[in-house]
């Protein structure tokens, strides 16, 4: 006959792991949570970017502004670097808008590039 102390053991031990298990479950669900909003941080960052950039070319093309500009907006916490040059070679010109901002501690970039048509210049 068995004492009753092993079968207690043998219960603290099952206890024990079944525990462990569900430590271990809520932790990968912690990371994995925070990985999720880590990843929406930055993809909401990266779509404001866009919209910056295409505001810019869109800037530029209706206002004329100067070939070269660089300017500086702040949205939601995060400060945007933007800037447009106009880049022309023989038979094309291209307006070029840049944004670079920090998110999460990581530099992170864009570009936009826009062919620009000009009708009615044949020579």
């Amino acid at each position: 006959m068995r004492s009753r102390g092993n079968r207690d053991a043998g219960f603290f031990a099952i206890e024990s792991l079944v525990l462990l298990g569900c430590l271990l479950i809520a932790t990968v669900g912690v990371l994995v949570a925070y990985r999720a909003v880590l990843s929406s941080e930055r993809s909401a960052t990266r779509v404001e970017a866009v919209f910056f950039a295409q505001n810019e070319i869109e800037s530029f093309l209706a206002k004329g502004q100067p070939a070269a500009a660089e300017r500086e907006e702040e949205k939601d916490g995060t400060t945007y670097h933007i800037a447009h040059l106009v880049e022309e070679q023989a038979d094309r010109k291209e307006v070029v808008a840049r944004v670079h901002w920090t998110v999460l501690g990581r530099q992170e970039q864009l570009e936009l590039r826009r062919e620009v048509v000009e009708h009615g210049t044949k020579k």
